[in-house]
């Protein structure tokens, strides 16, 4: 039988199917990689879960509802349904992985979003032959020193492939 579940809900079967198996090692990683410090944070089992579930949110973070679903399939054997509203991620200028919740916008001096996979700041720069001083070259040099590649990093399904490369 196929069960519905919202995303929330996804996540939290995520997370708490994570904690039985996690070690305390794993649980130190997490902390550091939510830039928290593990030994002053860590109080209680209620602590430790929001911390994984917040860890479990932000790596699903704009995935589609049938990427979580199968991930859900592949690593628990249950068959589900996630429903619910994704979050909307918007391709980075360099790279094209959708991880950015803002693009730069001059008027305002927002969006100085940072590409979890490539890194590239974005800072309102669109040819790719300009120099961008806040990334220390242009985009296409930047593009040369990337040792990440979509076979290397499976979340770059969501990559927009109708950037120009």
């Amino acid at each position: 039988m196929v069960s519905e579940l919202t995303r929330e809900e996804a996540f939290e079967y995520i997370s708490s199917s994570k904690m039985c198996d996690m070690q305390e090692k794993d649980l130190k990683e997490i902390f550091l990689d939510m830039c928290m410090d593990y030994r002053s944070k860590i109080t209680s089992e209620a602590t430790k879960r929001k911390v994984v579930l917040e860890s479990v949110r932000y790596e699903f973070r704009g995935a589609p509802n049938k990427f979580v679903a199968s991930y859900i399939e592949e690593t628990f054997g249950e068959n589900v349904i996630v429903i619910g509203k994704q979050e909307v991620l918007l391709p980075c200028p360099c790279c094209g992985a959708r991880s950015l919740t803002e693009l730069y916008d001059p008027k305002c001096g927002t969006g100085y979003d940072i590409c979890e996979y490539c890194r590239w700041e974005d800072d309102g720069t669109a040819d790719l032959k300009q120099h961008s001083s806040v990334n220390k070259g242009s985009m296409l040099d930047y593009r040369k020193k990337l040792p990440i590649t979509i076979s290397d990093n499976p979340r770059w399904i969501f990559v927009d492939m109708d950037r120009d490369i």
